[in-house]
């Protein structure tokens, strides 16, 4: 028994060798990269000193090394007794009832660890723990999760030179141009002037100039999103009036048929079909009905709401001209 664990461990480790040595350019680049993440003796000193002034983790502050990471040593220093007698926070587990309501509350109803830890359904987990166990189980939104990866998260650095242009040159600029300037989003900014008590009013708002671009960019989202529901609109029309024309040629109705001028197709008479006109005339009321059936309408009139812009446009030109 003992020559077999011994055969299958020589066997192991001379596999282990041949492919170091097969690969000595992959081997040299995961040592570098043990390098680099292993501690050294000045920064385990660094932390030490900096744990016994009793800072907290966004102040402290190590070359090289993540808060996860200075986060994490610091724990096992604490464990070591390093940091004095305070053992400090113990982990708390999750029990099978605090597991099965983070199921119930991440996985089926799709709340966020922030909903979850607002709503006290963990009491005795803060949101940094929620937010990790969510994580390592793979609750959440895919597409919330991705959205916080990419987030722009402002540093020390940063923050202070957006803080100083928000109370100095900011108040003459638009929250958009000021996106743009820090790469970070409107409501970032919205966020910050608020924060700093210099929320812009809304006639200052409405005069700087990059106010007039945003009403003609959301004019033109809205223009675009009614053409493409009413195009939706049409195409559901269409296909209720052939199916209602259909119906009544199957039950053979005796209404008269009118044919349309565009389509040249025979429609039955009626107000489903051709639009009705009615106007008052002295003494009496004039109707008449549409030579045109409703569909060749519509269809005309889709046609010139995609031609509007270039008409428009061409228009133009052509005055100019």
């Amino acid at each position: 028994m003992q020559s077999r664990v011994l055969g299958r461990f020589t066997k192991h480790t001379a596999g282990f060798t041949n492919t170091r040595t097969n690969s000595k350019t992959g081997g040299s680049l995961l040592a570098l990269r043990g390098d680099e993440r292993r501690w050294t003796r000045s920064q385990t000193k660094s932390l030490i000193v900096q744990a016994k002034q009793a800072k907290k983790l966004p102040d402290l502050r190590i070359d090289n090394k993540s808060l996860a990471a200075i986060n994490a040593k610091r724990r096992y220093l604490r464990i070591a007794g390093k940091l004095g007698n305070d053992p400090g926070c113990p982990k708390r587990k999750y029990s099978e009832a605090e597991l099965a309501r983070l199921d119930h509350y991440g996985w089926h109803l799709g709340w966020s660890a922030r909903q979850i830890h607002t709503a006290v359904v963990l009491p005795n987990h803060s949101y940094h723990s929620i937010s990790k166990k969510m994580g390592r189980l793979a609750y959440g939104d895919p597409l919330r999760v991705q959205r916080a990866k990419e987030a722009k998260r402002l540093t020390d650095v940063e923050y202070r030179c957006l803080k100083e242009f928000l109370l100095n040159d900011g108040r003459q600029s638009s929250s958009e141009t000021i996106a743009q300037q820090f790469n970070i989003s409107a409501k970032v900014v919205n966020f910050h002037r608020c924060k700093l008590g210099v929320p812009l009013s809304w006639h200052d708002a409405r005069a700087l100039s990059s106010t007039a671009e945003k009403r003609q960019r959301i004019a033109e989202a809205k223009r675009k999103d009614l053409v493409q529901h009413w195009a939706e609109y049409r195409a559901r029309k269409i296909e209720t009036l052939l199916e209602f024309q259909q119906r009544l040629e199957r039950r053979r109705c005796q209404a008269p048929t009118r044919t349309c001028r565009a389509c040249a197709y025979q429609w039955f008479a009626l107000p489903q079909f051709f639009p009705v006109q009615r106007r008052r005339v002295a003494n009496r009321v004039k109707v008449s009905m549409a030579q045109t059936c409703r569909i060749c309408k519509m269809k005309l009139k889709q046609e010139h709401e995609v031609r509007g812009p270039e008409a428009r446009r061409h228009k133009e030109t052509r005055h100019a001209a």
